[in-house]
């Protein structure tokens, strides 16, 4: 519903928060995202990981690792949701890797290319709607440097995120893999805790991703990321479903 909602706030001269994806169709996507610069109105699309205290960090010191070279995140779900949501969120591309996409591009700029593969071991029912629960998706940006992203609806011990990048002159790693910044060490081993989800990991992100976006608004400065990181995270997140589907590698045209 996010494409028609867009439209109508648009021509209705509203600034426009929306969260990912704006489509599953790219046509539909454009078109919103037309009527949003036609308009002339401040548009955010809610890609709450770049507000995370750990990315913004890594996009400022960027520099300090040299050329980009590779890219490698991985993120896991603590477990799946219900078969009838994700028989019809858009595939795990649109709907949950989108958020690596968007990272990717945030560090790596475009990608131009992706080589998917992936298994419904977890949900075997995913079979019947050509998704997966468990995702390889290999890139490569316009820059020249390569990626990866892994992604699995479930971690038994909790959610986990983790992002990688290295480079000519060093590497860059992302994650706060405790809740609870505590290693408890006893006879039976060594024993630490984990997020349970992504709303308690990305918490204040997500407030701080919301406030920049009425801050833009009231400065009347653009909101960030804008229109054309939502079309192209939602391309390469396509692309990628159309190669899992189809095999091989897929431009990203």
């Amino acid at each position: 519903m996010h494409a028609g909602q867009m439209i109508a706030a648009a021509r209705a001269g509203k600034a426009i928060f929306c969260e990912k994806p704006v489509s599953l169709d790219v046509q539909l996507a454009s078109s919103a995202l037309q009527e949003v610069s036609k308009a002339g109105v401040p548009f955010q699309i809610g890609f709450q990981r770049r507000y995370d205290p750990g990315f913004a960090a890594a996009r400022e010191q960027l520099d300090k690792i040299g050329r980009l070279e590779m890219f490698r995140a991985i993120t896991c779900d603590p477990e799946p949701a219900p078969f009838e949501y994700l028989s019809g969120c858009g595939g795990i591309y649109a709907d949950m890797a989108i958020h690596d996409i968007d990272i990717a591009r945030f560090y790596g700029g475009d990608i131009v290319e992706v080589t998917a593969m992936g298994a419904a071991l977890i949900v075997p029912q995913l079979a019947q709607v050509n998704d997966v629960d468990t995702s390889i998706l290999t890139m490569r940006f316009a820059s020249g440097a390569i990626g990866v992203i892994q992604n699995s609806r479930r971690a038994v011990y909790g959610y986990e995120i983790r992002t990688e990048l290295l480079g000519s002159g060093g590497k860059l790693v992302i994650e706060e893999e405790r809740a609870t910044p505590l290693f408890r060490y006893d006879a039976s081993g060594i024993h630490g805790d984990f997020h349970g989800w992504f709303i308690k990991r990305f918490r204040q992100a997500y407030r701080d991703e919301l406030q920049a976006f009425v801050d833009a608004v009231r400065a009347g400065s653009p909101p960030a990321p804008g229109t054309r990181d939502a079309l192209e995270s939602l391309r390469v997140a396509l692309a990628a479903t159309r190669s899992l589907r189809d095999g091989g590698s897929v431009r990203v045209e």
